[in-house]
């Protein structure tokens, strides 16, 4: 064998076998490395597809969304646009339009775009608010690596976060978007303030200053970008004192700012829940209880709200409440990370536990940035266990994940039927009679009349004076044709809300088919007077009593004034066709039936009555 042979076949030495090692391995990790932000987004994507795709298709909820949306005119002018930056909006809560008004211009200026970009797509504006809150995932990912939490415990936090079923509340109710926007940018602002406090950068301090307006113009949860710094800054072991008050302070002036232009503004009628301190503990472990385990969901929970008065339970919820907070600094040297998580939790929902008078009792979708500390408590947890034990808890959780998705996905079909919504929210908040007079005049439109009475009798049950459940139960006797009993009952109705127009309306068609023509002809005059813009019920009522009576020039002009404030409806035009029929102008009369045909297409009596006209 030759010297080269010999050589070759010699032992390695062991520097030689680790330089023989296969790198493939090696480069696969070092690439995983590389790229974990890259790969966190893509997986959060796909994990929001997952859990939210039914969300994408429901339509517009009935609660709020077609008054805010679809028949908000405002939405598609930009001189409706600019009124939102200096006018207070009233939000219609429910179908019985008791909703107050507020300033949230940021709000109502993100749905005029939408409507301008897309119009009245309903899955243009679902997509809007899952990009917005899987955003917010990425954000809230960001602030904690940024605030030294490991990687593994960041994308924990945002993924599990991103799944909570109580966030459904936010994210498939389009009119519930302000939270979305107010959280996103609390977010931008705290992650503007990690960098000047890392760093001094004067021109953040810009950004970061248009991030609290935009939160707070947003909604008025924006003030939660102020507590959050102060978390943020106690976190770090050296904050530069100057930049920490430079931010404290543009956060205040932020809030002065938004609370002096309301006053400009003026109130408009807002309302707003009053102080309680006595139940703050109760409040706050409600809020607890549907964070972890939201077994029924609402979007109407003011009945709900603890009674503002000194009990057992209400001292005993109080302790542990503040034994909650001692606990945060105890365990802040040990357990950093879980006492962040507590008081991320706790800050996010002091304001809403009685403490501030904020516009509502209660409401699941108040937890939207309190549930972010949830989230990133239950990864602390995960990941501080010891070793040994971490397989049981991740087990654990991971049940508890597939619970929550499942319990996601039924609240989200739950979404899609108006019906389906409220009977379902009522399993959460039985004795709301908001909704129960939803249920009631969502069937009445249906025509279901026996489930109609039903709820508006639980209505008036809970509630003996509810004026809109008693004229709701009047228009279910009058479509049965009780006439006499649905006067009585519109009469009850008037003498608590005397100007309800509709309700006016309604009782001069029982009046009128009682016989009483003249007293239905001055509720119908009263109706008219009340009635809001485009509403055209009381004037083609008057003109059909004046069309019996005989008097068809003045019904005639009753049935104008119609086509006039409401010119897509196309009662007016079938009813003046009519009245022109019977005035021997045949020519007329068609032009008449054939735009109501156009208004209505395949309408069986106006087509009956056009052919008439042609055949003679």
């Amino acid at each position: 064998m030759s010297r080269t042979q010999r050589r070759d076949t010699a032992p390695l030495s062991s520097k030689a076998k680790v330089s023989m090692r296969p790198k493939a391995p090696q480069k696969q990790e070092t690439w995983l490395r590389s790229n974990q932000e890259l790969i966190f987004y893509t997986l959060s994507f796909v994990w929001i597809l997952i859990v939210y795709w039914r969300a994408i298709f429901n339509p517009f909820s009935s609660y709020d969304d077609l008054t805010n949306i679809v028949n908000n005119s405002g939405l598609s002018s930009w001189s409706g646009i600019i009124y939102y930056l200096h006018s207070n909006v009233s939000l219609v809560g429910d179908l019985r339009g008791s909703g107050q008004s507020y300033y949230r211009p940021i709000f109502w200026i993100s749905l005029a775009l939408d409507r301008k970009l897309w119009g009245l797509s309903p899955v243009a504006f679902h997509l809007t608010n899952l990009v917005l809150h899987w955003l917010n995932g990425l954000l809230l990912f960001t602030v904690l690596k940024r605030a030294r939490v490991s990687h593994e415990v960041a994308a924990c936090t945002a993924l599990v976060w991103l799944a909570l079923p109580i966030n459904s509340e936010v994210v498939a109710w389009i009119s519930a978007r302000a939270y979305l926007l107010a959280a996103f940018f609390i977010l931008i602002g705290a992650l503007l303030a990690q960098l000047i406090l890392e760093k001094q950068r004067p021109l953040l301090f810009g950004g970061y200053g248009i991030a609290a307006l935009c939160a707070i113009f947003s909604h008025e949860a924006g003030i939660l970008l102020l507590p959050l710094i102060v978390l943020i800054a106690l976190a770090m072991k050296k904050p530069r004192a100057r930049s920490a008050f430079a931010l404290y302070s543009i956060a205040i002036s932020t809030i002065g700012l938004y609370f002096w232009i309301t006053h400009l503004i003026g109130p408009a009628g807002q309302y707003r829940q009053p102080v309680a301190v006595a139940p703050f503990g109760i409040f706050f472990f409600k809020y607890l209880t549907w964070l972890v385990l939201p077994i029924h969901m609402s979007m109407e929970r003011s009945t709900n709200t603890p009674m503002d008065t000194v009990s057992t339970q209400a001292i005993v919820a109080w302790i542990a409440a503040m034994s909650i907070f001692a606990a945060v600094i105890v365990i802040r040297r040990k357990w950093p990370m879980i006492a962040a998580a507590l008081a991320w939790m706790s800050v996010g929902l002091l304001p809403f536990c009685g403490l501030v008078p904020i516009y509502q009792g209660m409401a699941e979708r108040f937890l939207y940035f309190a549930s972010m500390g949830l989230a990133f408590l239950v990864a602390a947890l995960c990941f501080s266990v010891p070793p040994q034990t971490r397989s049981l808890v991740l087990s654990i959780l991971a049940v508890w994940i597939l619970w929550g998705t499942w319990r996601l996905h039924r609240r989200l079909i739950d979404w899609s039927d108006p019906i389906l919504l409220y009977q379902s929210s009522l399993q959460a908040s039985p004795g709301s009679t908001r909704l129960l007079y939803n249920v009631g005049a969502l069937s009445e439109q249906q025509g279901d009349l026996a489930r109609a009475e039903l709820s508006y009798r639980s209505a008036i049950r809970i509630q003996p004076d509810l004026e809109q459940a008693i004229s709701g139960l009047a228009n279910v006797r009058l479509r049965e044709n009780a006439p006499k009993e649905a006067a009585e009952l519109y009469k009850r109705a008037l003498s608590i809300k005397p100007d309800d127009a509709p309700a006016l309306a309604n009782y001069a068609v029982s009046l009128q088919e009682l016989g009483d023509l003249p007293n239905a002809a001055a509720q119908y005059r009263r109706a008219i007077a009340l009635a809001p813009p485009k509403d055209d019920v009381a004037y083609c009522g008057l003109g059909v009593l004046l069309f019996q009576e005989g008097d068809l020039v003045e019904a005639s002009i009753q049935f104008l004034n119609a086509q006039k404030i409401a010119p897509s409806d196309p009662t007016p035009y079938y009813d003046l066709g009519s009245v022109y029929q019977k005035l021997g102008k045949p020519d007329a009369a068609a032009n008449q039936f054939r735009k109501a045909l156009e208004l209505n297409p395949g309408d069986a009596d106006t087509i009956k009555a056009l052919h008439a006209l042609e055949s003679r």
